[in-house]
């Protein structure tokens, strides 16, 4: 199994570590997870292995065990998106942003209509093949898949 090291939490007891990969928790004793004084541990690193079944709980859910496991090696463009989100500026406080309403809806020609989740799934899929020049390249490329997929005739090309 491979997955990122998403969140790392000292049980109560002290005794092991739970790791959340991906979305599913395991244990592990492997302490060179756990973020300290000297790091962040291995939070956001990408790790190869294979979970084992521990000895099942009195409620009947069986614990996964990480023990050996391989430290994935980062790739270009891993390294490329990290030294880019460093480089990246702080981010304004919340009170900038004004979040969509749960269920918005979107005015074209006098009509509303909901978004096409679909259409927005594709779109941000098709825009991670690109590279733009700069952000409002990647908005209008967005949009350009978005209308494509959104109004998608199979009969006629790209």
């Amino acid at each position: 199994m491979q997955g990122r090291i998403e969140t790392v939490k000292r049980s109560k007891s002290g005794a092991t570590l739970s790791v959340k990969v991906g979305d599913r928790w395991f244990t592990t004793k492997n302490w060179e997870f756990e973020p300290g004084a000297t790091g962040p541990g291995m939070v956001g690193h990408s790790i190869n292995f294979e979970p084992s079944p521990g000895k099942a709980f009195p409620d009947g859910t069986i614990p996964y065990w990480i023990n050996e496991y391989t430290e994935v090696a980062a790739t270009p463009a891993d390294a490329a998106m990290q030294q880019a989100m460093q480089n990246q500026p702080p981010t304004p406080p919340p009170e900038a942003y004004s979040a969509p309403a749960q269920g918005a809806t979107y005015t074209v020609s006098g009509a509303t209509e909901a978004p096409n989740k679909e259409a927005v799934i594709g779109a941000m899929a098709l825009c991670k093949c690109c590279t733009p020049a700069d952000p409002e390249q990647v908005f209008q490329n967005y949009v350009f898949f978005y209308h494509k997929l959104n109004n998608w005739d199979p009969t006629v090309p790209f």
